[in-house]
């Protein structure tokens, strides 16, 4: 099933008006990951188990993206909803995504879930692309300062196709956070 384009704005733009009648505040992240590790890993035997990973510390690969949100919640727990966009400079990738982040002074956990719709655009052109495909992503930082983050996390990838198995990645990150009121 594929989801176009102008349908995609027309679902965002209203469950972005929903938050923001709710006293919603837009969050911009910018991200650098560093991946240090990439692997797959299979549920198969009724538990996670690995199938292997590959060490990519040595390697200067590192993955920007934007994050784009209307956030609500308290000091401590905030939640939001909107997108994620990854690029690769000459292609990117964006799709819906919903986290829940718990502050405990200057420790942070977030758990982001994304998925089940993907728009591309870039030197490869663009298009989007509706299907399950999700990627879960728990990640813990240490704020240097109200908008600077630094943490590391593992990501990873699931789709129905293949619901024994997983990728996942392992990374550092920093991120640049702005919060608009």
């Amino acid at each position: 099933m594929k989801l176009s384009g102008r349908s995609f704005v027309v679902v965002a733009t209203i469950l972005f008006a929903i938050t923001a009648a709710a006293g919603a505040q837009v969050r911009i992240d910018v991200n650098i990951s560093k991946p240090l590790y990439l692997g797959a890993g299979s549920t198969a035997s009724g538990g996670p188990v690995d199938l292997g990973s590959i060490d990519v510390t040595a390697a200067w690969v590192f993955f920007p993206e934007v994050q784009l949100y209307y956030q609500f919640g308290g000091e401590a727990l905030h939640a939001g909803v909107g997108v994620r966009v990854f690029t690769f400079i000459l292609q990117s990738i964006l799709y819906p995504a919903a986290y829940v982040e718990l502050e405990l002074g200057p420790v942070v956990a977030n758990l982001n879930v994304g998925g089940g719709w993907f728009g591309t655009f870039g030197l490869a052109g663009t298009g989007s692309q509706a299907g399950a495909v999700f990627f879960p992503d728990l990640n813990v930082g240490f704020n240097l300062t109200p908008w600077f983050r630094l943490g590391g996390g593992v990501y990873a990838a699931w789709a129905k196709a293949i619901p024994e198995g997983f990728l996942y990645a392992v990374y550092v990150d920093a991120r640049f956070i702005v919060v608009l009121k």
